[in-house]
């Protein structure tokens, strides 16, 4: 290898490794296993818990198709950011420490790793283009980090999205000007891959329409740059016909994240698909906000935040280099038009561009905060920049010195002039941040604001001498590596929330969990309930028992009719069937002999149950009713029954029976089979240029490699190990009191929640769920809801019409000061305004149950249980009985 190659090769390296290491300095405040800080708000307490919870089941042998207790009982595709079918999950679950309390740690540091690698793809696209290695480090370097990567990063799985876009982008500009099929090919199969299953499907869907716009743009951007590399017509064409078919191949591949997402969550879900045009619009940022990111990026929401390097306006300004009768080329104006397209769009309702794209676009009603489309710009951006920095200037002469002036010279000069102006009038004129921006979240001090804008300005300011002192330009190119990243590590470092690290569960207190409670631990985050969930908790309570066993049942025709039966009340020991059952009412005799249930063996997709009965029976399942769940009763398929709006249940004959319950999707079964089929074609295809023997050994192991994967998933969904939950139930040996109140709608004043910087973490299953707590049959300590600390908290249950009522005892939780300290009332009321009857109750502590008897019987729709004074509400059952 000659001395000049070696040279070459050596830089390369060297520059590799650099890149690699940048995304540890500017994130310094988060490196894993040494900083106790991390990213706050969403990334510790959503996407590394629902990937541990996905990642446990594998780990107990049991791919997850159910995940039970999540927003009360969901697939497993609800649980999108935990990243199933992602590569960073499997990876990090393997590595050392993971189940020892640092999930967290090895997320964080992969996530660092791709940002190194994802810039390094940028770095070598750009020297491709002909762009020498200085502006090649900058460009690429605004291109990755900036606080739209930030905000996406803080959301965990949607950094994935983000390094996908920027991965794809990279193997389809690079395939352009290399034209290798077999590695172009493999690379954009594998970053759609990484891209379409990254876990957060909004910004996935980004990251696909801005490679898909890279894709359509780049060789016209290439024959401009590059003035030996021209495409013809057909060539593009050829281009356009590989691209499109290497990214359906990579979209096809991901058919097992894809159809069960689709089919078995959203469009079940109840929070997030065809939702209103105002959902959709809702956390926009104002205009000035969005304005903000070329000036001020820490005054932009965080939410809608794509700011970064000042060199953004550089390529904004591009249109103005016609007054000094530059011409740009049409592809320039086209990406020109495409930027100021997304801006509009980020405008939400300000401007119509948003609403039909809204209107238009599949899957768009789904989405929120309409700033996050601005993921698309930064690689637009690259392409102006690019332009303008490479296009041709000319020489001329002041004084006897040589000048070279070249358009990126206008631009900057003009870019300097508009942020003076900016910050000394429009700045001073208009003081308007948003409450989530970086400013107000971090309550960044003034000055530190004026010291990120100068390093700004300065950065600017000697890129300007870097293009235009020819002869000092390695000085200055230096100087401006150092001020441009040190801006854009500023603006990252107070860009959003941070907090203290917290360790994350182990798999022993994971299986201890699972043990005492086959749930979800954590916060499963807002609107990812199902439509049959929510509807049920806003009309009725939640069942807390896992199972058991009713001797009486009516039979409706349809879950309305259910609902009207529920709501107007039914006991406890009752069971409302969606079939064509006869009803089996007795009277109110004692029990022969008690029923029973416990728990046999537990998994994500499987129960299975010994039940036994004293005579022919409903047995009831408190997960929520799908045609998904298929039921086994001593080994033969029996029907499943819609019971009590919605749960499962099954007929069962008296004597000892095993139930066996499991959870098919043939949505996941139809999307591993093509992912696998896909798989097996693309490498097949990938061989075809093989020869002989190697041909041979080569399509034996492609064949078994996908159908041993596929072998492995089915076998595993329903034969992993017990997890060992531990559940037992015993009718009572005589018949209920009639508790009125049980399973009734029920509301309460707040609900203790976890805050962080003002912001309240809850879903809405936690919300209406909690409230019916207390209404659910359950008297243990701590079953029910507990209020925020306020004056005067209160809970009410609605009886829909005014029903006559002889007592109310309370199971409350009176053991510390600030629960229950007040006296309680208790009123009686038709309209929750005016009081018809009140009573009173003087709490003692570590009494249970209060038991209130009136001395005459009050008739009224609804009871309110009311605090008095500054306290917590805190009751876990209420119970109603009508007159003796």
């Amino acid at each position: 290898m000659s001395q000049p190659n070696l040279m070459i090769r050596s830089k390369l390296i060297f520059s590799t490794i650099i890149l690699l290491c940048l995304p540890f300095l500017f994130f310094f405040f988060l490196i894993p296993f040494i900083s106790n800080l991390t990213l706050g708000n969403d990334y510790p307490r959503f996407p590394i818990p629902e990937q541990m919870e996905l990642m446990f089941s594998l780990k107990t042998g049991s791919f997850p198709l159910y995940v039970p207790g999540f927003c009360g009982g969901q697939s497993s595709s609800a649980l999108t950011l935990g990243q199933l079918y992602h590569p960073i999950s499997h990876i990090a679950s393997i590595l050392p420490g993971y189940w020892e309390g640092n999930a967290l740690e090895w997320n964080t540091m992969i996530r660092l790793v791709s940002l190194g690698v994802a810039h390094i793809g940028l770095f070598f696209f750009l020297l491709n283009l002909g762009v020498d290695s200085v502006l090649a480090f900058i460009l690429s370097f605004i291109t990755v980090y900036n606080l739209r990567m930030l905000d996406l990063f803080r959301y965990g799985a949607s950094l994935e999205s983000w390094t996908g876009h920027l991965f794809l982008c990279t193997a389809i500009g690079i395939y352009c000007i290399k034209k290798n099929k077999l590695f172009g090919g493999l690379s954009i199969t594998t970053s759609t891959y990484w891209l379409v299953t990254s876990g957060h499907p909004q910004m996935m869907y980004y990251g696909l329409i801005g490679a898909g716009l890279f894709a359509i743009l780049v060789p016209y951007v290439v024959k401009t740059l590059i003035a030996e590399r021209y495409l013809t017509r057909r060539e593009i064409l050829y281009f356009y016909f590989f691209v499109g078919a290497f990214i359906t191949t990579g979209i096809l591949i991901s058919s097992a994240y894809i159809f069960p997402f689709y089919n078995d969550f959203l469009i079940s879900n109840s929070g997030r698909f065809n939702s209103t045009y105002e959902w959709s619009n809702a956390f926009a940022d104002s205009f000035l906000g969005t304005i903000n990111n070329f000036f001020f990026p820490l005054r932009s929401d965080v939410s809608n935040a794509f700011g970064g390097s000042f060199l953004y306006l550089i390529a904004v300004l591009a249109p103005f280099l016609r007054w000094f009768k530059v011409k740009l080329p049409a592809i320039i104006w086209i990406i020109w038009s495409l930027i100021l397209f997304v801006f509009l769009c980020m405008q939400g309702d300000r401007t119509i561009i948003h609403y039909v794209v809204w209107k238009c676009m599949p899957f768009f009603s789904s989405f929120r905060i309409a700033g996050r489309i601005s993921m698309i710009l930064p690689i637009l951006l690259l392409l102006m920049l690019t332009w303008c920095l490479k296009a041709k200037g000319y020489d001329f002469k002041i004084f006897n010195r040589n000048f070279h002036v070249t358009p990126s010279i206008y631009l900057i000069l003009m870019a300097i002039v508009l942020m003076g102006i900016y910050t000394l009038f429009v700045s001073k004129i208009i003081h308007e941040n948003s409450i989530y921006s970086a400013l107000s979240i971090r309550s960044i001090p003034i000055s530190i604001e004026k010291i990120i804008q100068v390093l700004g300005v300065i950065s600017l300011f000697v890129f300007s001498c870097y293009i235009i002192f020819q002869n000092h330009r390695q000085i200055f190119s230096h100087l401006s590596i150092c001020f441009i990243v040190l801006h854009v590590a500023s603006l990252l470092y107070w860009g959003t929330w941070v907090e203290e690290k917290f360790p994350t569960p182990t798999y022993d207190q994971l299986i201890d969990f699972k043990k005492r409670n086959l749930s979800f631990m954590h916060l499963p985050g807002t609107g990812m309930t199902s439509k049959t969930v929510m509807n049920h908790i806003t009309l009725s309570s939640w069942d807390t028992f896992l199972g058991k066993v009713y001797r009486e049942w009516i039979s409706v025709q349809n879950n309305v009719e259910a609902y009207k039966k529920i709501m107007n009340g039914i006991r406890s020991d009752l069971v409302i069937l969606e079939s064509s059952l006869p009803d089996k009412i007795q009277a109110s005799i004692k029990m022969q002999s008690n029923d029973r249930v416990s728990l046999e063996y537990s998994s994500f997709n499987r129960l299975i149950f010994n039940v036994t009965a004293a005579e022919d029976s409903i047995f009831k399942l408190s997960y929520p009713y799908s045609d998904h769940w298929k039921a086994y009763l001593n080994t033969k398929e029996t029907p499943v029954i819609r019971a009590n709006g919605a749960y499962l249940a099954v007929l069962i004959p008296a004597g000892v029976n095993s139930i066996e319950f499991k959870y098919y999707s043939p949505a996941a079964f139809l999307g591993m089979m093509i992912s696998c089929a896909t798989l097996t074609i693309s490498i097949l295809i990938s061989f075809l240029h093989m020869r002989g023997a190697i041909l041979k050994l080569s399509v034996l192991t492609t064949i078994s490699i996908p159908i041993c994967i596929f072998m492995l998933w089915q076998h595993s969904l329903f034969n992993g190990k017990n997890i060992g939950t531990i559940y037992k139930w015993e009718s009572p040996s005589s018949p209920l009191n009639q508790n009125i109140a049980f399973g009734r709608k029920s509301r309460a004043s707040s609900l203790m929640v976890y805050t962080f910087a003002g912001i309240v973490y809850y879903c809405d299953f936690d919300v209406y769920s909690s409230f019916g707590r207390s209404v659910d049959g359950n008297r243990e300590l701590n079953s029910g809801f507990l209020t925020q600390k306020q004056e005067n908290p209160w809970w009410y249950i609605d009886f829909i019409t005014p029903t006559e009522m002889g007592s109310v005892v309370l199971y409350g939780n009176f053991s510390e000061d600030i629960l229950n300290t007040q006296r309680l009332l208790v009123i009686f009321t038709d309209d929750l305004q005016n009081r018809k009857h009140v009573e009173e109750i003087n709490v003692t502590p570590n009494e249970r149950p209060l038991v209130l008897k009136l001395n005459k019987s009050v008739l009224a729709r609804f009871v309110i249980i009311e605090g008095q004074g500054e306290c917590r509400l805190s009751i876990d059952e209420v119970e109603i009985y009508p007159p003796e």
